[in-house]
């Protein structure tokens, strides 16, 4: 258990440390639109059920 849990944790930093600022590379400098963060953030959720192996379709189940 503490293996997985420590597995997740770096997955997590990685994608915190790596993916969001290469996502979010020269941020300052948009014209950002809600669309258009509403698109990142739903990456964001997307990555994160995938790490923690939850699919959309028990996201959406269990949440309605």
């Amino acid at each position: 258990m503490d293996k997985q849990l420590n597995q997740l944790s770096c997955k997590y930093k990685f994608f915190k440390s790596h993916v969001v600022s290469i996502l979010l590379y020269g941020f300052e400098t948009w014209t950002i639109h809600a669309e258009t963060e509403r698109m990142i953030q739903a990456f964001g959720n997307k990555y994160q059920r995938g790490l923690l192996g939850i699919s959309y379709l028990e996201h959406t189940i269990k949440y309605m």
